[in-house]
């Protein structure tokens, strides 16, 4: 997929921008179908955060939110009760970096479809906006 070759780039960006990406000292990368991307461990092989990875074709200033299918959402909640964030890490076409925490209840939730899919069912997402992004690098273009 045209997102998962850049992965590995996106990460190190988060690692090098992002305050909790910092601490971070191993990865483990995850199978096709597990609810995260990346799992991330500090120094002693412990989880620091759960990471999901998006690179979007468009630029940041087109909309200004990040999306997600909300069943990412519905899975930070479980990670947060054992006080593991799950981090979600968006680059744009134009650069910006952007980290929500999936944890944080969506500012609005909305029936999505994919355009390249025709006749597939929409996928309720939700929409991350305002202060619940942490723009890591770049901004509105």
């Amino acid at each position: 997929m045209w997102g998962e070759s850049q992965e590995r780039d996106v990460v190190q960006r988060w690692v090098e921008l992002s305050p909790i990406g910092r601490l971070a000292h191993r990865f483990v990368k995850c199978l096709d179908f597990d609810p995260y991307d990346v799992l991330v461990l500090a120094d002693k092989g412990l989880p620091l955060c759960a990471l999901e990875v998006k690179v979007r074709r468009v630029e940041f200033g087109e909309y200004g939110d990040v999306l997600t299918p909300l069943k990412k959402h519905e899975f930070a909640l479980s990670m947060k009760e054992m006080r593991i964030p799950y981090l979600l890490v968006t680059q744009y076409a134009c650069g910006t970096l952007v980290e929500v925490d999936l944890g944080d209840a969506p500012k609005q939730t909305k029936p999505i479809a994919r355009r390249d899919r025709p006749g597939m069912t929409p996928v309720m997402h939700g929409l991350w906006r305002g202060k619940q992004l942490r723009v890591l690098s770049g901004g509105p273009s």
